[in-house]
């Protein structure tokens, strides 16, 4: 597989992505209307961008660089949850539990925010330390 680059919509944060309701006795979560919209709207993206629809089956090196909208002070790890959901709904690859090694960069200010997405095959599936 040759990297695949894609860019994506700015994704709300996992603050924001998932909302609590109780069922009987139980809590649970679900995908909040911000995380809804935002999947659709990634998916139509990735769909036009030709990679909807892949189903990726190999193990896999991501990249991903978020360009924030604005300078705001924002925890990295709090974006890939949504990025990763939209890659699933839209069929790009199988499912995240493919990705063996993961990469998250702070990305220069862009406005309306914007995310790269760099797609790698991985060669080995653990890396040795």
């Amino acid at each position: 597989m040759n990297d695949i680059s894609i860019g994506m919509p700015w994704p709300p944060s996992v603050n924001s992505y998932w909302r609590s309701i109780v069922v009987g006795k139980k809590i649970r979560a679900l995908i909040s209307r911000a995380g809804r919209k935002y999947r659709d709207d990634a998916a139509a993206s990735l769909i036009e961008q030709g990679v909807g629809g892949l189903r990726i089956e190999s193990r896999l090196h991501v990249v991903i660089v978020l360009h924030g909208p604005t300078d705001a002070k924002r925890d990295v790890d709090n974006f890939t949850k949504g990025i990763f959901d939209a890659l699933t709904y839209a069929q790009v690859w199988i499912d995240d539990s493919q990705v063996d090694h993961l990469e998250v960069i702070r990305g220069t200010k862009i406005k309306g925010g914007h995310v790269s997405v760099v797609l790698t095959s991985c060669t080995q599936s653990a890396i040795n330390m």
